[in-house]
This record gives C-alpha cells, structure tokens and sequence, in this order.
C-alpha cells in the first residue's frame, strides 16, 4: 500500500568482540547557502544527529572473517541488527546478546558495499560504516503513514 513504511525489525545482535571494533561519529545534517562574499547562511535540517560508527584500521583476521559473515548473514546492508555502543549507557560493559537491554543499544545496518584487503600480517582492513535507523522503530508493530500523498512536499518549508 503506498505511503505506508512498514518498521524495521531485528532479533540479531552483532557479536560482543566485534561492537569494540567501531569507533562512533556524529552527523548533523543541514542546508549552507555559501554566497560570493564567503559568507554563508545554514540551517538545521534534523535536530538530532544521526550516528554513525567505523570500521577502525586494524583488525585481527578471525574478527574480520566473523564481521564479513554476520554481514554476508544480514544480506548487506538490508536487514537491520542490534548494535552496543561501549562508550553509551551508563556501565561500559552493557552487552546483552539478547538485545533486551536497551542501555547503549541502537538499530543500525551496514552502510555501503563490502570492500576488503588482506595483508601479509594477521591484519586486515575494511572498509565498511554501521548508520542508525530511526529511533523509536524496532518493535515490531510500528509504522508510518504519510497522510500527504506526496511525501517530499514536506520538505519544501526547508528549502
């Protein structure tokens, strides 16, 4: 049925070795109007930052192989999965491989194609981002429904 977005939803959590392997970003997204005499005029367009996390440089070979897998296991970046943030909530060590515990927990999916070196040391690289869904999604029933039948004609106050 148009208009209607049905919620995402995941029973699967990304391994507890693995969750330490990424390091968190912010984003922020706003319009900037930049004009000939270098000023610039933004403006807001969300007002909650949308995370993101990193794959960092370095990572062992057996890590790496379990990471390709669950990825290969979530086909890519369509299917959503639980993700423990260490540096949220308030104790460090809040895993739960259940995915109940809602401290330090996001809905999140890969971000872009799986692209990977592998080295002569046991170390290897990758390339690839964890996005955060919207928040409050992820229970099961939930969904959205645009009354408007032309959603991007919200957008046209920001613009």
């Amino acid at each position: 049925m148009p208009g209607i977005i049905q919620a995402s939803f995941s029973a699967a959590v990304l391994p507890h070795f693995l969750c330490a392997v990424f390091s968190q970003d912010r984003e922020y997204l706003a319009n900037v109007n930049t004009y000939q005499d270098a000023t610039s005029q933004r403006e807001l367009i969300v007002f909650n930052s949308r995370r993101r996390w990193s794959l960092q440089p370095k990572v062992s070979g057996p890590a790496m192989v379990t990471l390709r897998n669950f990825y290969r296991a979530r086909n890519g970046g369509t299917d959503p999965f639980w993700f423990y943030d260490y540096s949220e909530g308030p104790v460090k060590s809040n895993y739960d491989a259940t995915g109940v515990d809602p401290n330090g927990r996001f809905l999140v999916r890969f971000d872009g194609k799986w692209e990977q070196s592998i080295n002569i040391n046991p170390f290897g690289t990758a390339t690839i981002q964890l996005v955060e869904l919207i928040e409050g999604l992820g229970a099961g029933g939930d969904t959205l429904v645009f009354d408007n039948p032309n959603p991007s004609g919200l957008l046209f106050p920001l613009f």
